[in-house]
């Protein structure tokens, strides 16, 4: 009984309410909220009550994991009011990063990350609603993006012995960076990894500018 009083107090406290002075701001939504609204697929298929309890647990210092529709186990790595990251199973981590509205409306970067055999993630975008957003303004490295000037001038033989890319990424709120780093050399054993590797950028940073991610300079 205490556990559930506490999720209804829990709940309540992420769905703000509109304040009762007309000059009060009511508070904006945190990356805990829209994880709480998120649709199943994007919230890997736990339950509005699962997710609760994995914050209750996570605010309350619990390792406790909790079983996902698909029967795996969840629980929150990290939570601020603009990040939240969750582990499924110790192979899948999922990032939810919260931009506020400043240029622009709100937007909610999900970013997906395999772990086995070597780390991969995928980026998706959306609007406050957990709209799908798909634009320019939202990177998406290409291959090309990932040649250096001197891999420009030998792509097909880098794409002859990397036929995919392979990179992570990470969501920094406090310089508002998306960073995606080249994992492809780990996919290499040993005494097996192609030259090609050396005319690859090792990390690709994008800075938001309030509309839209810019790319910074080549690392």
């Amino acid at each position: 009984m205490k556990r559930i009083i506490s999720l209804l107090i829990l709940a309540f406290s992420l769905f703000p309410m509109a304040a009762q002075k007309a000059a009060e701001v009511p508070a904006a939504p945190t990356a805990a909220t829209f994880f709480s609204r998120a649709p199943s697929d994007v919230a890997a298929w736990i339950s509005t009550y699962s997710r609760l309890v994995m914050i209750d647990y996570f605010a309350h210092g619990s390792d406790v994991k909790t079983e996902g529709s698909l029967g795996q186990k969840s629980g929150l790595c990290s939570l601020d009011d603009r990040k939240l990251v969750w582990r499924d199973d110790d192979s899948v981590t999922s990032v939810i990063a919260v931009i506020p509205a400043q240029r622009a409306d709100t937007l909610l970067v999900l970013i997906r990350t395999i772990a086995s055999p070597v780390a991969d993630s995928r980026v998706s975008y959306y609007d406050k609603n957990w709209k799908p957003l798909t634009s320019a303004a939202y990177p998406q490295p290409a291959f090309s993006d990932w040649l250096t000037d001197a891999g420009k001038k030998s792509r097909s033989d880098i794409e002859s012995q990397l036929p995919f890319m392979l990179a992570s990424a990470d969501f920094d709120p406090a310089t508002e960076t998306l960073t995606f780093v080249n994992t492809a050399e780990g996919f290499f054993p040993d005494g097996k990894k192609p030259d090609c590797l050396a005319l690859l950028k090792k990390r690709l940073s994008y800075k938001w500018d309030g509309r839209k991610f810019i790319l910074l300079k080549d690392e």
